[in-house]
């Protein structure tokens, strides 16, 4: 191989929780250029996910689930880090995304990220904040501020800004267009990472 050739780096987009895995099965679907890990407490859930690689965190409390409990959430990423770690390993990059509207990916998301950083991969986090209809504020709040101190490269994405944006479409629609956009956003800024790092 010759010297001036930079390989291209490994990319994993990392579904966590059913609306992150609903956005990572995008990029396994679209056949874009990313392993799609997904993980998820709901391993009926998780058994249908569009991925490369499926990784289930059920801890010992958890019956399939964490019903919008963040620290169950935690719980059960932390119960499996082994697991988790052995699926990022070897990549350069992971794309996390997560909706902070549930335990799993609220309570999920901030642990892969330490996992990413003790892994030295470059991390990038997605956290969707639920729409104001949920009731899900407080668990989004405390959600976010855990990711963004594991990953200071969180982008939060606004279900209300998108359906505001939408004002005639549908619950579907609206959540199709948040997914759509998160995908646009992740290989836009995928492309650039290459050309970053030659310079």
């Amino acid at each position: 191989m010759d010297e001036n050739t930079a390989m291209e780096p490994r990319m994993a987009v990392v579904g966590v929780g059913g609306a992150g895995c609903n956005v990572a099965g995008r990029f396994y679907d679209d056949l874009l250029a990313f392993d799609v890990i997904a993980i998820n407490t709901d391993a009926e859930a998780l058994s249908a996910a569009s991925a490369d690689s499926r990784v289930p965190i059920c801890g010992p409390a958890s019956d399939g689930g964490t019903r919008g409990d963040r620290a169950l959430g935690m719980e059960c990423a932390r119960a499996h880090e082994g697991d988790i770690a052995a699926a990022l390993r070897g990549h350069d990059v992971a794309f996390i995304v997560a909706g902070l509207g549930g335990g799993t990916g609220a309570g999920a998301a901030s642990v892969i990220a330490e996992i990413c950083a003790k892994l030295d991969i470059m991390t990038f986090t997605f956290a969707i904040n639920p729409f104001s209809f949920e009731s899900r504020s407080a668990i989004a709040s405390e959600g976010l501020e855990a990711v963004r101190r594991a990953c200071p490269d969180t982008f939060v994405i606004e279900n209300e800004r998108i359906l505001a944006e939408m004002p005639d479409a549908s619950l579907g629609q609206a959540a199709d267009a948040v997914n759509a956009s998160i995908e646009e956003l992740i290989s836009g800024l995928a492309a650039a990472i290459p050309q970053a790092a030659a310079e």
